[in-house]
């Protein structure tokens, strides 16, 4: 499941040509934030018995590969299986979409929302 983000490539565009490593780094930030909001939807939609599927589920940063900055949510190789209902209990248990939706719907002000965060952060730093 693939949740893209439009808009961010002006933002990019305008901080790479102030401070390209700065840029670049809230950028990775934004995205991680953003995976974690979803990381965070999923996990209230898990269904609990041992606690360990909701625990294992977390964002992470994925890997430069230069081009595109991306983050991910990975948790337990068994949360899909439970997720599309191929699971023991054969309920479809759809938290990944669930997640996804709603995070879905208000994503272009999130990420505003996450960037300025992050942006307002590092100014105050100095």
């Amino acid at each position: 499941m693939t949740v893209t983000i439009e808009g961010l490539e002006q933002i990019g565009q305008t901080l790479n040509q102030i401070a390209p490593v700065e840029a670049k780094r809230l950028m990775r930030l934004t995205a991680r934030d953003v995976a974690q909001a979803f990381a965070d939807e999923a996990k209230g939609n898990v269904p609990v018995r041992t606690g360990k599927l909701a625990k294992s589920i977390k964002a992470k940063i994925d890997k430069d590969d230069g081009n595109m900055i991306s983050a991910s949510v990975r948790g337990a190789f068994y949360g899909h299986i439970l997720d599309i209902g191929a699971g023991p209990d054969h309920i479809e248990h759809g938290f990944y979409m669930r997640a996804k939706e709603k995070i879905q719907s208000d994503l272009a002000a999130m990420v505003i929302d996450k960037f300025a965060r992050r942006l307002v952060a590092r100014l105050m730093k100095g």
